[in-house]
């Protein structure tokens, strides 16, 4: 063989081995795409409701008797999404949105439901896209579908002019509530709840390549996105939920599970506590007094009380009192 045939085959088996590798690599991830992003293949978000304590006494009957209905309203690209109403309080303005993790649909939370009506909430429950009676394929782990949110504040401003409002969402419902303090809303909306959310879309993609894997995703990153700009029309380049929380007007909780205290519930602190103490317990004082506003964006405080459920919506009254008193400083 001569040297020029064996330079012709030596570049030759460089070629094949460049395009295996850059099949490999954008094999991956769109692997990894599909995994965290199309909800009708992904074998980590389970659609359907949980088992829900529903099925005998008081609450039973209190599911019976509500005052409920679907309704539905169109998303701005175009898919139709689905809520539930539960307005057992036809003489109040106040309503608490819920939002669901990916997955899921509004059954998941029929427990803050139940809560929240039993304080004196109007409650709007919402199907995510791709979950529920909702249509979609694609969750985009919180950022897409806080424009939803908003769709449906504004629908619930239509409907009720005088509505004040706050939004709980848990697991990527807290990630959608979080991008949304961040953005334009009506003034109705005095405070919100982010229950177990994380960083961010691309924090959360990361962390689960490290669980799945054991391998750190981030060279994996730009074919990730590559997918996500061909399929959801936006770049993980472009998005921050953690700008969103720094720019964020609106009283803001956020409340975090751990799994080494058994999945019990636990209060960080409100992020406007941050700012002034007026109206604060003592508990909280304390903890303000302990925490920067850094590590309540990256969500790695230690500093955590043990709560409730029923806590939660007594931790939302207090959130809305914060913010109508004027104690967020704005």
């Amino acid at each position: 063989m001569s040297s020029q045939e064996k330079k012709h085959t030596l570049l030759k088996a460089i070629g094949l081995t460049a395009a295996a590798g850059a099949a490999a690599y954008g094999g991956y991830g769109y692997y990894i795409f599909r995994t965290f992003f199309d909800l009708s293949r992904s074998s980590l978000h389970t659609g359907g409701p949980e088992s829900l304590p529903y099925g005998y006494g008081a609450r039973q009957e209190w599911l019976d008797h509500s005052d409920r209905q679907d309704v539905f309203i169109d998303s701005f690209d175009g898919l139709k999404l689905h809520g539930h109403t539960f307005t057992n309080h036809s003489d109040s303005h106040r309503w608490m949105i819920t939002v669901h993790d990916a997955g899921k649909d509004y059954h998941s939370l029929m427990d803050m439901i139940y809560e929240a009506d039993h304080r004196g909430y109007n409650v709007l429950a919402i199907d995510q896209r791709a979950c529920g009676m909702s249509e979609g394929r694609y969750t985009s782990l919180g950022w897409v579908e806080h424009y939803d949110v908003i769709s449906w504040v504004n629908w619930l401003v239509r409907n009720d002019s005088q509505a004040q409002i706050v939004l709980y969402g848990t697991g990527v419902g807290g990630d959608t509530v979080m991008n949304c303090v961040g953005d334009f809303m009506p003034k109705n909306v005095r405070a919100a709840i982010e229950d177990s959310g994380s960083a961010g879309v691309q924090e959360t993609v990361l962390q689960g390549i490290r669980l799945m894997h054991k391998i750190d995703g981030k060279l994996f990153m730009p074919s990730v996105d590559m997918y996500l700009k061909q399929f959801l029309h936006f770049s993980m380049q472009d998005i921050s939920t953690k700008r969103q929380l720094h720019v964020s007007r609106y009283s803001l909780s956020m409340v975090g599970k751990m799994k080494s205290y058994r999945q019990a519930w636990y209060l960080i602190i409100s992020i406007p506590a941050l700012r002034s103490r007026k109206s604060m317990s003592w508990k909280e004082q304390r903890i303000c007094s302990a925490i920067k506003l850094k590590i309540i964006i990256s969500a790695s405080s230690t500093l955590l009380i043990p709560i409730s459920i029923s806590d939660q919506i007594h931790l939302s009254l207090h959130t809305e009192r914060c913010f109508l008193s004027g104690y967020t400083g704005l």
